[in-house]
């Protein structure tokens, strides 16, 4: 039977076939949505990888904190030495210097490889988390209702997400820079990974979603998603897509590494990595406080020996266990084996005044008001070419001194000699001799005996 069609039938057909090819175009546009755990879990991810920058400026201030405060504190020491009159205690603190140094030496070296994991972690984590923002809020502004044509579904995976994701903070904007004092908690960032997402199936066939951006069934997705590489990755590797399949996943980023090291170099592996690396810096052996790096410096397990090198050069002649005993004395006496003579050494810092070239007794300053390296090195230099110009003086002082003495040791000799007026008692004592030949003046006089004896006197 054939069917005729008059002018009645004709917009029927035609409003039909038009319906008919709308349903088709509707079903070819239908795609895959995201669901919220997934989006969930490169959320967390994104929000941990923000406290990077917070966690670099806190590790390189905190190491070159130590570099400034262990480097005032030696310097600040080495001048309060100056100022005691007792050797040995002067010895003892010039060496708690050295070590305090040290610190400053071992903090400023540690500082500059932080710097370049810094630099990488602060990088790579401001980068990946940026790509991740951006990404999803490309994907939220894939809708046009409440309803249907949305790529983000909401909590029951049902509906259009876009009001949650708008209320999680994981939208783009201002990079997080506020320093962070406390590591990253393990529960967000651990030796394998960053939060573990439990579902990485992240793709929602809900009916209401109809994402045209993952439809690989129209012609302007297979073109976009390039068909001849199935497998599309996004946010550094954290998401997957296959236009053949039309599979979501979100691969768990709690397996992107093991102990802190990458497993792999994707983006994702490779920022955790260096993320992990900043944020577990050990810190715990760069003190923070005057008295904190002093006691650590105390410690050294060179400090004795060193101790006993100096104390052996202030006295050519000491024996070995003289030396020992004298500096295990006075570590005893001005370190001590904890905090309190550190604490008290410290403390004199405000009470004791030292004084520059240009000052007088009734100026100076005290010892913790000098705080900055040109300050400290003025007044050290000033001390210590005070000390060179007294050691001068002293020993021309005592090369006068020693002449005198010489001379007057002489002197004595040869008058108790010419006090002897006969000869029976000048020849009894055998460093005098009497000498009959000569005429007038005293006749008793030194022996040979006793010129030489004389001269060994002179020489000691």
């Amino acid at each position: 039977m054939k069917l005729k069609l008059n002018f009645h039938t004709k917009p029927l057909c035609l409003l039909l076939a038009t319906a008919l090819l709308a349903q088709v175009q509707l079903t070819l546009c239908s795609g895959p949505i995201i669901k919220n755990t997934g989006r969930k879990g490169l959320c967390t991810a994104a929000k941990t990888m923000d406290k990077g920058a917070g966690r670099a400026v806190h590790v390189l201030t905190r190491l070159f904190n130590t570099v400034e405060k262990a480097t005032q504190t030696a310097l600040q020491i080495k001048l309060y030495a100056a100022t005691v009159a007792e050797p040995v205690q002067q010895l003892t603190y010039e060496t708690l210097a050295e070590d305090v140094l040290a610190i400053a030496k071992e903090a400023a070296a540690s500082g500059e490889t932080a710097t370049q994991t810094a630099i990488k972690a602060t990088a790579l984590s401001a980068a990946l988390s940026g790509q991740i923002k951006e990404f999803l809020a490309f994907i939220r502004s894939g809708t046009h209702g409440t309803t249907e044509g949305y790529c983000l579904a909401a909590s029951n995976d049902g509906s259009n997400g876009h009001t949650e994701f708008d209320s999680a903070d994981c939208k783009p904007g201002t990079p997080r820079t506020a320093t962070i004092a406390q590591q990253i908690d393990s529960a967000e960032l651990s030796a394998t990974g960053f939060k573990a997402e439990t579902e990485p199936d992240s793709k929602s066939t809900a009916s209401g979603g109809k994402c045209i951006i993952f439809n690989a069934a129209s012609n302007a997705a297979a073109t976009f998603f390039q068909a001849s590489r199935p497998q599309q990755t996004y946010a550094g590797g954290l998401l997957t897509y296959n236009p053949t399949t039309q599979a979501i996943q979100t691969p768990d980023p709690a397996k992107l590494g093991s102990g802190g090291s990458p497993t792999g170099d994707t983006q994702a592996a490779l920022t955790f990595s260096a993320l992990y690396a900043i944020d577990k810096y050990d810190l715990k052996r760069y003190p923070e406080t005057q008295e904190q790096i002093a006691v650590q410096a105390a410690q050294s397990g060179s400090f004795a020996t060193r101790l006993q090198t100096k104390i052996r050069n202030l006295h050519p002649k000491i024996t070995e266990a003289k030396k020992v005993e004298d500096a295990a004395a006075a570590i005893k006496k001005y370190i001590g084996d904890n905090q309190e003579k550190i604490s008290l050494l410290i403390a004199k810092f405000p009470t004791t005044k030292v004084y520059k070239p240009a000052d007088n007794k009734d100026k100076g300053q005290n010892v913790n008001e000098l705080t900055s390296l040109d300050q400290l090195t003025e007044v050290l230099d000033y001390y210590e070419q005070k000390t060179r110009a007294d050691l001068a003086t002293a020993r021309a002082e005592l090369q006068q001194l020693q002449a005198q003495i010489n001379a007057d040791k002489t002197k004595i000799t040869t008058q108790i000699c010419n006090s002897k007026e006969d000869a029976k008692t000048c020849n009894a004592d055998k460093n005098c001799k009497y000498d009959e030949n000569i005429k007038e003046g005293q006749k008793c006089k030194l022996s040979e005996e006793g010129k030489q004896k004389a001269a060994k006197k002179k020489e000691k």
